[in-house]
């Protein structure tokens, strides 16, 4: 079957590519206007203005810039990245310089509506003037229909079914077997049933998969610094302005700005541009990745379509890629992605941006004394560039808050570097996880696939340094930034600086994955090799005894018994065998063996069972806040159970997500005083509060015999409760 090549828009013609994009935008324009959806199908406006905001933008520039004929994956990847960083850009512009002209108001629907397209005629105009000449060269996609196709296509589909019946029926058995299937794609890979053509598709298939399984449960958010985050994005569309210098609002360009516009041009609740936007955001990391995969070359090593994929599976097997919504990090993440294929301006999230410029620097300085390398991707102008744009944005725009604090976390590093093998007690490293005591056997064995895969990575390091020194390696730059990645995480193990293992780990294994696989390829071909060559004196004892096999005696050298015995087939083989490996890591980390044996469930697995621990919330508390939203007084305060320095209980939480997390009252058990403030309560605060480590009965503590009983009850649902303390 012969379709138009959609993912080459920008390699169409230009009378083409012209009547395409004034379809979209036309059909989507009317809609709009006339506030009728689409043929009467409201969904169809909504996938018009993602289409509108996630492509048309990024093809657009593609063309500007006179990019063709590049291959139709990494088209996409770079037409989503461009899209997403105009959109941005231009919301950043609007909600600067709107106000000048008399719109109080530049972040809301019609604003918007109009600035977005004007701004798409303009680059429209320009690309018309810079790509007129180009003569249409790859316009159409030949689809072959096949089983796998359709299964790919139903994975995504699937995902959506079981998060429902665990929604609305508590039946988690289609996402068991969702599951089930997910881990067994590295052995399809392993034993040739997948198209190598299929590969970009099956690495989006699996990623969507996972991500709406667990996104899409519960109609509300869930997780942790997604709430913070939220409550930016709600406080810009209430007032329909970002003031970068209120301190109330993450300062990140995708909270302030990206979030706000989608919701806004798709007619969508931003809590649905968290759980169903976002995710597929973040589903083209690991498709990014496998093209840079694909290109490296360590001289020793280099790496083909087949690993390449056996590597994405190292990143989305990992419960980091799964075990929060996708946010700062994650996007970030996504824009490093497509920085490693092309220079592409990240403004997602100050941590892996500020690690990312050091890197840069590093690399930048060592790059001089590469030998034997490819083209230089990391010039001086480009980190220059990059470094300057990022500081300035934190200095000036967060009014330097941001900075200040990460400079005071270099001055502690550099000065604290003497102890920095003395473990932290903040629970977060390496050492602490590996100090928890394990509830049973299977927790024994799931920390023991871990460490064989940072053995593994460990492994594949040494080798790459070994590779850096003997000046092999032919994707030096990248070398150096995999040296850079593994050190970062090094040092985690007994130093976390205020981030969890697995958030480092989920963010290092972005380079280091395909460092897994080389090193468990060494290990394997070094034992072999020593069986190998317990077999050869075995044959040579043989023939000293007149027994040998007449194919050896005539034919075969002591190293020709060992490479056609045992190496032949070692690369298929220790293929399989690790594609094994990531299906056994796979339904450790997914939870499934722990809730087919009996074993008490890791608290991500909210997709098996919404109270594993993790924050879901019922409806019932979901309408509690927006009670209390409603009828807020300025009067009052909002107090929450929390034990800790910052907002972080369940209850807190989801308050924050409607109300600045730092005006917030921390409400503790042994708290005596309370005035002037409402109290909320979730469906287990009602019963049970934390006191240390453990739960206590609410009508035990000091707090509810000193306040809580005097105070008034002024809403009361099956699972939440409001107080006001007068």
């Amino acid at each position: 079957m012969i379709i138009p090549d959609l993912f080459r828009l920008n390699d169409w013609s230009t009378r083409r590519f012209n009547l395409f994009i004034w379809s979209i935008l036309v059909a989507y324009d009317f809609s709009f206007i006339s506030n009728v959806p689409l043929y009467s199908i409201e969904i169809l406006s909504k996938i018009l203005g993602f289409v509108i905001l996630t492509f048309i933008p990024g093809y657009i520039i593609l063309r500007i810039f006179k990019v063709h004929d590049i291959d139709r994956v990494v088209t996409l990847l770079l037409a989503v990245g461009l899209s997403l960083s105009f959109i941005m850009i231009f919301g950043f512009t609007v909600n600067m310089f709107l106000p000048y002209i008399g719109v109080s108001k530049p972040i809301s629907t019609f604003p918007l509506f109009y600035s977005l397209n004007i701004s798409i005629l303009v680059l429209m105009i320009i690309c018309y003037f810079r790509d007129k000449e180009f003569n249409s060269s790859q316009n159409q996609l030949r689809i072959t229909f096949s089983p796998m196709l359709f299964y790919l296509i139903l994975l995504p589909l699937f995902s959506i079914f079981g998060t429902e019946s665990v929604n609305h029926y508590n039946f988690n058995m289609p996402v068991l077997i969702l599951l089930f299937v997910i881990s067994l794609s590295p052995i399809l890979i392993a034993l040739d049933r997948i198209s190598r053509d299929l590969y970009p598709f099956m690495i989006l298939s699996i990623s969507l998969a996972i991500l709406y399984n667990m996104n899409l449960i519960s109609t509300h958010l869930w997780s942790y610094d997604i709430f913070y985050e939220a409550h930016t994005s709600k406080y810009v569309l209430e007032n329909g302005i970002w003031n970068p210098g209120n301190k109330t609002m993450v300062p990140l360009l995708l909270f302030t700005i990206l979030s706000p516009v989608y919701s806004l041009i798709c007619d969508l609740n931003v809590i649905w541009v968290f759980k169903i936007i976002f995710p597929f955001f973040f589903s083209l990391t690991p498709l990014a990745l496998y093209y840079v995969y694909k290109e490296l070359d360590f001289g020793n090593y280099k790496i083909d379509s087949e690993i390449a994929m056996l590597s994405v599976f190292v990143f989305i097997f990992f419960y980091g890629f799964y075990k929060d919504m996708p946010d700062k990090q994650h996007i970030a993440e996504l824009f490093l992605a497509l920085i490693l294929i092309l220079s592409i301006f990240m403004v997602s999230h100050y941590g892996i941006s500020y690690f990312f410029v050091f890197s840069l620097i590093f690399v930048s300085m060592m790059s001089r004394f590469r030998v034997n390398a490819d083209t230089s991707f990391l010039t001086p102008t480009y980190t220059l560039l990059f470094s300057v744009l990022t500081f300035s944005w934190y200095i000036y725009i967060s009014a330097g808050d941001v900075f200040e604090v990460i400079t005071q976390v270099g001055y502690h590093f550099l000065s604290g570097i003497k102890d920095i093998f003395q473990a932290n007690d903040d629970g977060r490293s390496a050492s602490a996880y590996l100090s928890y005591l394990s509830n049973g056997i299977l927790w024994v064995i799931y920390m023991l696939i871990h460490l064989i895969l940072q053995f593994f990575i460990s492994i594949g390091v040494l080798n790459l340094l070994l590779s850096i020194m003997h000046k092999k390696t032919k994707s030096f730059e990248i070398s150096l930034l995999i040296i850079i990645f593994y050190a970062f995480l090094f040092v985690q193990f007994f130093k976390t600086y205020g981030m969890g293992l697995d958030r480092i780990l989920q963010i290092t294994l972005i380079l280091l994955s395909p460092l897994s696989i080389w090193g468990y390829s060494f290990c394997v071909k070094n034992l072999n090799s020593v069986y190998a060559r317990i077999i050869s004196k075995r044959i040579y004892r043989n023939k000293e005894n007149g027994n040998l096999n007449l194919i050896f005696e005539s034919t075969l050298t002591r190293n020709e018994a060992i490479n056609k015995n045992h190496i032949t087939n070692l690369s298929k083989k220790a293929r399989l065998c690790f594609s094994i490996f990531l299906m056994i890591f796979f339904v450790f980390n997914s939870g499934f063996i722990f809730w087919m044996t009996g074993y008490p469930l890791p608290g991500y697995c909210i997709n098996i069972n919404p109270n594993s621990g993790w924050p879901v919330y019922s409806e019932s508390e979901i309408c509690g806040v927006d009670w209390l939203k409603s009828h807020e007084n300025e009067h009052n305060r909002i107090a929450v159970f929390n034990q800790w320095d910052t907002i972080k209980s369940r209850d807190g939480l989801l308050v924050a997500e409607n109300f600045y997390s730092k005006d917030l009252i921390p409400i503790q058990t042994n708290t005596t005083t309370l005035y002037n403030s409402y109290l909320f309560l979730g469906k287990y605060s009602v019963d049970k509060v934390e006191d240390g480590e453990e739960d206590v009965d609410l009508q035990d503590t000091l707090f509810y015999n000193s306040t809580l009983k005097n105070s008034n009850k002024i809403y009361n649902s099956e699972k939440s409760h409001l107080y006001l303390a007068e």
